[in-house]
């Protein structure tokens, strides 16, 4: 009797999967609404009069002559934060965590026959029922792992969780 050989198994890298979906889109699936992460594309903070700079804190007006003033910057983000206060916590990562069970050193794997899963909602949670803003957020965020790395004809994604 021969004893088994070890198995080479290729996979992705789910959060640099991520990483590239957000990039591509122009999205941020750790936040899809973005009621917490304001971003130098957020349009609400511009027409504000809010800026961003180099480091990525936020000022009201322009950030080159109130660098270093932390009060400021704390009270932009305050004042971005008041604006979206009505948006839903939409966070894809936390739904695959619910819905796959996955758990540090695990495997994921996506494909045509789980993009059903995206339409089961939380229980009390409308944020994207039919015929609101955000309806099939987590489905669009589903379909672009499956355009950007699926393989075969069921575009199986095989990725790696690792945190």
């Amino acid at each position: 009797m021969k004893k088994p050989k070890t198995k080479k198994v290729e996979y992705l890298d789910y959060h640099e999967c991520e990483a590239f979906i957000n990039k591509k889109y122009g999205v941020n699936i750790d936040d899809y609404a973005g009621k917490f992460l304001p971003t130098k594309e957020d349009s609400e903070a511009k027409a504000a009069g809010f800026a961003i700079d180099p480091t990525g804190l936020w000022w009201i007006g322009d950030p080159t002559k109130q660098v270093g003033n932390q009060l400021l910057a704390y009270q932009a983000y305050e004042k971005i934060m008041a604006t979206k206060k009505d948006k839903p916590f939409l966070c894809f990562w936390h739904w695959v965590l619910d819905a796959y069970g996955v758990s540090n050193g695990s495997d994921l794997t996506f494909d045509n026959d789980g993009i059903e899963m995206c339409d089961d909602r939380p229980k009390n949670k409308n944020d994207d029922k039919p015929g609101t803003e955000y309806a099939g957020w987590r489905r669009k965020i589903y379909e672009h792992f499956l355009v950007e790395f699926g393989v075969g004809k069921n575009r199986e994604v095989k990725m790696r969780v690792e945190w």
